[in-house]
């Protein structure tokens, strides 16, 4: 049997400040609009199954 040297691992990659608030605020919005959404569907849902 051959034993194989382990592979090189890549350079790991450091963020900086702004490039991580950029994806929190994205997330954050992606959220929140979910959130609203979700919101905006379950307050209509009765009058939608109604038919008024």
């Amino acid at each position: 049997m051959v034993a194989h040297a382990p592979a090189a691992s890549p350079a790991k990659r450091h963020y900086t400040h702004r490039e991580i608030l950029e994806v929190l605020s994205g997330l954050m919005l992606a959220m929140l609009t979910s959130m609203i959404s979700t919101s905006v569907v379950g307050t209509a849902l009765p009058t939608i199954v109604g038919g008024n």
